[in-house]
């Protein structure tokens, strides 16, 4: 049960990751801002 709930935490974390990326390149200010944001929220969450 544990390894799907990992399983599910990783695909979601791709997920947001891929999200981020996209909306980074985007040439949309507001939407690299927000892009900028989540991928900082990623990075605090994994050092820990």
């Amino acid at each position: 049960m544990y390894t799907l709930i990992h399983i599910g935490a990783l695909l979601y974390a791709a997920t947001t990751t891929v999200v981020a990326l996209t909306g980074a390149l985007s040439a949309d200010p507001e939407r690299r801002r927000a892009a900028r944001e989540i991928l900082r929220l990623l990075l605090r969450r994994s050092r820990r």
